[in-house]
């Protein structure tokens, strides 16, 4: 495929044909994208140390020989400003923590759709560390298991870390599939349980805590 200017260069790594084939396919078909290939890890990390150029890595777990876990160190170690975004059927909390320790940009599920893929690619090309709905849950889950001294409900650390990525309360209602009222409600719940006045108090101490980013 000839290479145009100024796109921005996708290599997936996955031993799937017809899933690396149909997702190469989808993303080419992606204006300002261009996407190659390889079935495993040894074969990509050959390709950097002959001066292979590509910006984000979408990289699957399971895979022929090295797996994807244990790629992450040796490419990071070649290209460390390189992108890489997980691509995968697995969702333990080991694997996440994994990746998320190593340095990857997301970790996304292969049940996620093709738009999500490409909005996920999208932003992490805009320097975003992204999850999937689902990753970003368990991930939560396990902070409110962690760090949840306040007693949130579950809902409320989901208000919480929107509040302190700045989204307004009807954003936040759209996001969540709420009304507004309903987001009012946690707000003064959130304010009360963790004796706060105001977002910037709430948000202060949620980042001391770890329960936000």
């Amino acid at each position: 495929m000839k290479q145009r200017k100024n796109e921005t260069k996708i290599v997936i790594v996955e031993d799937d044909h017809h899933y690396r084939e149909n997702l190469a396919t989808t993303i080419n078909r992606h204006p300002g994208y261009t996407c190659s290939s390889f079935y495993n890890a040894d074969g990509f990390i050959e390709f950097l140390k002959n001066g292979g150029e590509v910006d984000i890595l979408l990289l699957d777990i399971r895979l022929t020989g090295m797996s994807g876990l244990e790629a992450i160190a040796p490419i990071l170690d070649l290209r460390e400003e390189l992108k890489i975004l997980i691509l995968t059927i697995y969702d333990d909390n080991p694997s996440i923590a994994w990746a998320m320790r190593a340095g990857v940009r997301g970790y996304l599920l292969k049940s996620s759709t093709e738009e999500e893929i490409i909005e996920h690619i999208e932003r992490v090309k805009l320097g975003h560390i992204i999850y999937s709905v689902d990753v970003s849950r368990k991930i939560l889950k396990e902070s409110v298991n962690e760090h949840n001294k306040y007693k949130l409900s579950a809902k409320e650390i989901e208000v919480l870390q929107l509040i302190a990525k700045g989204h307004p309360n009807d954003k936040i209602a759209n996001k969540l599939f709420i009304t507004r009222s309903t987001v009012e409600t946690h707000i003064h719940h959130i304010f009360e349980k963790m004796r706060v006045h105001n977002r910037a108090e709430a948000v202060a101490k949620a980042l001391k805590d770890g329960l936000v980013d």
